[in-house]
């Protein structure tokens, strides 16, 4: 692992070699005192309270609500290189993982926990997936250390791996998962999956279980017609001259979509459809511009009137 790790900072070098010196002065003063890391646990303490681990706190990301299907409670852990001076305004490495546990058990819960094993990139064989998880952080903090000896000058790195609840009523689940990295390069690198569950069927939602087959291609025109009003596209202007990629120059709905309370969201990430100057696309469609194409079957029938 180690050694795939250097031969990826050295490709970054031979790319990368201007920036990578502008980013030496920068943190320079890291390198005074001897490798060494600390770990912060936030153990969950009240059911679907967020809780915050880290030197800054984030914002509440899911709170209890009446109409709440599934308790649940996130486990929090950082892992942070302690030898540079976070007081010099630098960014020390750090590991980070956050994603929820549930009070309950069922067949779309358990779904939901393999999908998290694999979002953390976590060995199949393990005892317990906190301690995994762990070992991961201190793994990545050792590919570090490594690094560090043969080229000094180095930025520091993060790895952050979020799992966060969205939706959470009337039967249905859904979570970003959110991974975040910065290993060396021109700039860090962001990928947001979106995953819905329906807990009473026990199983994850695709558009297909959402919509009648006939129904897609009018989801279609009203994904397009959305996307071009959020982006301010004309009907008939190329999304070519506003700087997207789409194949054949044509929008095309992917399958990277959010419910929540008020819609579905559907997100592309950095160069899916557009270079990474333009960041993430992404748009929502209201479910009262969905009603009409809304089976009364679909999972998300309830969601319209309420």
């Amino acid at each position: 692992m180690a050694n795939q790790s250097i031969f990826r900072y050295k490709l970054f070098r031979i790319m990368q070699g201007a920036l990578l010196i502008l980013f030496a002065v920068a943190q320079a003063g890291c390198q005074e005192s001897a490798p060494k890391s600390r770990e912060m646990e936030t153990r969950p303490a009240q059911a679907n309270q967020d809780t915050t681990a880290g030197k800054q706190a984030a914002g509440t990301l899911s709170n209890k609500a009446p109409e709440d299907t599934v308790a649940y409670r996130y486990w929090d852990y950082t892992y942070i290189d302690d030898k540079c001076d976070s007081t010099q305004q630098q960014e020390c490495t750090r590991f980070h993982v956050r994603y929820p546990l549930f009070e309950s058990t069922s067949p779309a819960i358990d779904s939901i926990y393999a999908q998290i094993d694999r979002f953390i990139e976590l060995p199949s064989d393990y005892s317990s997936r906190e301690e995994a998880v762990k070992q991961k952080a201190r793994e990545f903090m050792q590919d570090y250390y490594d690094i560090m000896e043969e080229f000094p000058e180095h930025p520091s790195w993060l790895m952050e791996k979020l799992a966060v609840v969205v939706l959470n009523r009337r039967g249905l689940l859904s979570l970003k998962f959110v991974d975040y990295y910065f290993m060396g390069g021109a700039h860090p690198s962001r990928f947001i999956t979106f995953y819905n569950y329906d807990l009473k069927r026990g199983r994850k939602l695709t558009l297909d279980d959402l919509f009648d087959a006939k129904q897609i291609s009018s989801l279609q025109a009203l994904a397009e017609k959305k996307f071009r009003f959020t982006w301010g596209i004309p009907d008939t202007a190329s999304l070519n001259n506003y700087g997207f990629e789409f194949p054949q120059n044509r929008f095309a709905l992917n399958r990277n979509f959010l419910l929540d309370g008020k819609g579905i969201t559907f997100l592309y990430n950095s160069y899916e459809v557009a270079p990474y100057a333009m960041g993430i696309t992404k748009f929502k469609v209201p479910y009262e511009e969905l009603a009409p194409i809304i089976p009364k079957d679909s999972p998300i029938s309830a969601m319209v009137s309420h």
